[in-house]
């Protein structure tokens, strides 16, 4: 909550003058599974931004150069299966997922996998990894293009934690205050009146 806290203050002194162009959540591809969290996290970013703002999100995998040549593809495979499968991370990803005929409207988010040089014409397919050590430079630049082309334009909408103290909601009391108050998996996200709002899932 304390950095949640840091971030409202940037982005209340700032305001005037930066635009958020977008988030990048960062997580390693040497693990199978998303940990509480990074779960918590996630949902906590789905709340912060909102779905109209999921288009300028970006999921991160790193560290792929930390695993060994005879892991690798297993750990790719468990890595594409964590991203469809998580419902979380879908919902960024591959939004829209509701039936919420409010919500269709709204593109999802991307996937950068850092370090790995990628099949064009197949984006689920690595061409070979580039390592830290022989490959420092080139790795920098692909990522640097990356960020360069999708957030070179300023978005045309405000995150939904903006808007929701624009309506004079405190920060402690917006959505994404309250998912970091409570365990990821007993709460619910639904989008309800152009708002994604948390439940808890014993009072649903």
């Amino acid at each position: 909550m304390d950095c949640f806290c840091d971030i409202i203050a940037c982005l209340d002194v700032l305001g005037s003058f930066v635009t958020v162009a977008g988030m990048i959540f960062v997580t390693g591809g040497n693990q199978e599974r998303l940990t509480a969290q990074e779960l918590k996290t996630i949902q906590w970013i789905q709340c912060f931004c909102g779905p109209e703002f999921y288009k300028y999100v970006t999921i991160m995998t790193s560290k792929w150069d930390k695993i060994s040549e005879d892991d690798f593809e297993e750990a790719w495979e468990s890595m594409l299966g964590m991203l469809k499968e998580n419902s979380s991370v879908a919902e960024i990803l591959n939004h829209p997922t509701s039936s919420n005929t409010d919500s269709n409207q709204y593109q999802g988010g991307h996937v950068y996998h850092h370090g790995i040089v990628m099949d064009e014409g197949h984006p689920s397919v690595p061409l070979h990894r580039l390592t830290v050590r022989k490959h420092e430079r080139e790795r920098a630049d692909m990522a640097t293009t990356m960020i360069k082309n999708r957030y070179k334009e300023a978005p045309g909408m405000k995150l939904q934690v903006t808007r929701e103290m624009d309506n004079n909601i405190p920060w402690y009391n917006t959505e994404a205050a309250k998912v970091l108050k409570h365990n990821p998996n007993d709460i619910k996200l639904d989008f309800r009146h152009g708002i994604l709002k948390v439940f808890v899932r014993s009072e649903c």
